[in-house]
C-alpha cells in the first residue's frame, strides 16, 4: 500500500516533469496484478472502497497464475521452459486483433488479445523481426510519428512507469519506429486505435516478452 502512486496529467509535458510514470492508485496496481480492470475489482468488491483502501482490506480476485501476477519484476516461464517448444514466430492479425505466438510446427503456445494501428497510423503488413527488448523504458515522445500531432510540436521525454506510453517492455521490431509493447490503458486492448505499433496489457506483454528473444519472427497478416 505504501506506493509509490502519482497523479499522472494528461498533459505529455507535464508527465515528463514527473520522476516515475507510476500507478495512480493502489486499485490500479492491484487491478492490474490480477490481470483486470478496476470496474471489474469495483464489481468483485461491492463494498468496498476502492478509492480508500488501507492495508488489511480483503478483496476478491480473478485467480491467476501466482508465477505472473506480481507485476514487472515478478518470475515467470523462460523462453527455454515451454512444454511446446521455443517460439518460433508471431503471428499478427490485423482483423482478429490478437497476437499468436507459435512453435516452428505452428502449434499455437499463447493468444494475446491485441490493439492495432489505424487510420492514419495503421500497423504495417508484412514480416518483420523482433530486433531488441526493454524492460521498463523511459518513452522518446515524438510529434511527428503521431498523425494527430503538430510536428511543430517539442520532442519530449517521458520517464518509466506502468503508465508509460508504451507499458513495462518495448519490444522492438525491424521496422524503424515499430514495435509491440505494452499499455498504461488495459481497457483499450482488443481494438484498432493504436499509433500503428502492437499493443497489449502490461501482463501480456511481460509474458511474451519473457517467452521470446531476440531474432523472433514477426508476421502481420
Amino acid at each position: 500500500m505504501k506506493g509509490p502512486f502519482t497523479d499522472i496529467p494528461n498533459n505529455v509535458y507535464e508527465q515528463a516533469k514527473l520522476d516515475c510514470l507510476c500507478y495512480a492508485s493502489a486499485a490500479e496496481g492491484i487491478a492490474e496484478k490480477f490481470h483486470t480492470s478496476q470496474k471489474l475489482l469495483a464489481q468483485l468488491n461491492p463494498k468496498a472502497s476502492l478509492s480508500n483502501l488501507t492495508a488489511g482490506t480483503s478483496l476478491i480476485v480473478p485467480n491467476v497464475d501466482l508465477l505472473t501476477a506480481g507485476g514487472p519484476t515478478s518470475d515467470t516461464v523462460s523462453a527455454d521452459g515451454l512444454a511446446g517448444g521455443p517460439v518460433a514466430k508471431l503471428i499478427v492479425s490485423k482483423k482478429g486483433f490478437w497476437i499468436h505466438a507459435v512453435n516452428a510446427a505452428g502449434t499455437i503456445l499463447f493468444h494475446f488479445p491485441s490493439t492495432l494501428g489505424a487510420g492514419y497510423d495503421p500497423s504495417p503488413t508484412g514480416d518483420f523481426s523482433v530486433t531488441n527488448i526493454s524492460w521498463n523504458p523511459a518513452f522518446h515522445y515524438q510529434p511527428t510519428l503521431f498523425a494527430e500531432v503538430s510536428d511543430k510540436k517539442p520532442e519530449a521525454h517521458l520517464p518509466k512507469g506502468p503508465n508509460s506510453p508504451v507499458g513495462v517492455v518495448w519490444m522492438a521490431l525491424s521496422k524503424p519506429h515499430y514495435g509491440i509493447h505494452g499499455t498504461s490503458s488495459p481497457e483499450t486492448i482488443g481494438y484498432a486505435n493504436s499509433h500503428g505499433c502492437v499493443r497489449l496489457t502490461n501482463w501480456d506483454a511481460i509474458e511474451l516478452g519473457h517467452v521470446i528473444s531476440k531474432g523472433v519472427k514477426v508476421e502481420f497478416q
